[in-house]
């Protein structure tokens, strides 16, 4: 290749290093393992708040079109 075998390895292990360094810095920076709870339970109420919502538009949307079912008998259509 023209280059000694001595100083490609020595840039390999360089690029190598500084990769692994960089990755251990944004690592510990970011602290993904403490994040992770706050991040799926935070999932979790929003993902609930948005099934509550529909559930209570599409409940809004039928009493209005429908009215609101007082027994089994008032669900029914009329024969």
């Amino acid at each position: 290749m023209g280059m000694p075998l001595r100083h490609y390895l020595g840039t390999m292990a360089a690029s190598f290093g500084s990769m692994a360094l960089g990755s251990i810095c944004v690592h510990t920076y970011m602290q993904p393992e403490m994040n992770s709870d706050t991040v799926a339970s935070d999932f979790e109420k929003e993902a609930h708040a948005r099934r509550q919502a529909i559930e209570e538009v599409t409940k809004l949307a039928m009493d209005e079109r429908f009215g609101p079912a007082v027994d089994d008998s008032a669900s029914r259509p009329p024969r």
